[in-house]
């Protein structure tokens, strides 16, 4: 075979290589977007108090509240909450929904859910109606961390005016 022949079937080899793990990539996203639409529906169905669509049999709504974040929290250990009585957690989708000051007034908070997996950090972002003063050029976010049967939450970049304690709804997995 002549050198070109050669370089022409290694390039056509080359190419269908890419176009297969382009198509592979492609699928992956497509799932990981359906698994996504997926969990919002079910945050979404808790959150307006109906029971997730299909919940898998390991799966089970968790409803959790902060104590309240008071002024500026950023040096202080996270709070630890309990999310399952003993068994570690495996996957956890999560949404803050609301936030209860100390005057009595609470805001739904219009966050999207996040999942959760074993000691991997997941910031969330707060919106205005959080009542903090975020750290100037930085936008003010919860950090949540999932820890065997517990859920870490601390703030980050924010100032709170008055106490207020989030409350955080979704499904877990065990």
């Amino acid at each position: 075979m002549e050198a070109r022949t050669v370089v022409k079937v290694l390039g056509l080899v080359a190419l269908l290589g890419l176009v297969v793990l382009i198509w592979m990539n492609f699928l992956r996203v497509s799932n990981l977007e359906d698994e996504a639409r997926a969990l919002r529906k079910d945050v979404d169905d808790l959150r307006q108090g109906a029971a997730p669509a299909s919940p898998a049999a390991t799966d089970s709504a968790v409803e959790v509240e902060t104590q309240p974040f008071a002024g500026d929290p950023s040096g202080q250990p996270p709070q630890v909450l309990v999310l399952s009585g003993g068994r570690p957690v495996q996957k956890a989708v999560l949404a803050l929904v609301e936030l209860a000051f100390e005057d009595g007034r609470r805001v739904a908070v219009p966050a999207e859910p996040v999942i959760l997996l074993p000691q991997v950090q997941v910031l969330v972002p707060l919106p205005p109606e959080a009542g903090c003063y975020p750290v100037p050029s930085r936008r003010p976010a919860w950090v949540l961390t999932l820890d065997g049967p517990n859920l870490k939450v601390a703030s980050r970049d924010c100032a709170y005016a008055q106490p207020a304690r989030g409350k955080l709804k979704g499904l877990i997995t065990r």
